[in-house]
């Protein structure tokens, strides 16, 4: 049992090859988001499993995002050229400008 305790789990592919911005975990505390910059991208880890659930790219660097459920279903993100994009489970759903 101690052997256990002591154990010691990483995450595979919870890097970007130039910076990471944000990190945050669901609500549920089942995923974690992360999002990168050089090229844009945003990565789902799945905690329970220890790996990269997916990987997408994006048009712009994101400034930030929030989880609108529970779990990563649904999750908005705001990019750096004044977007507001809208993910679901299968992807982007939605993308919309935000005036000046």
């Amino acid at each position: 049992m101690e052997d256990y305790e002591k154990r010691l789990e990483l995450i595979q592919d919870f890097e970007f090859p130039i910076a990471c911005n944000k990190i945050k975990m669901s609500k549920d505390g089942n995923y974690i988001v992360a999002t990168g910059v050089y090229p844009p991208t945003i990565k789902l880890f799945d905690v329970k499993e220890l790996s990269l659930k997916c990987l997408r790219g994006t048009d712009s660097e994101i400034v930030d995002f929030v989880f609108l459920d529970e779990d990563y279903t649904k999750i908005v993100f705001a990019s750096m050229d004044r977007n507001l994009e809208f993910h679901a489970a299968y992807g982007k759903h939605y993308k919309t400008r935000v005036p000046k």
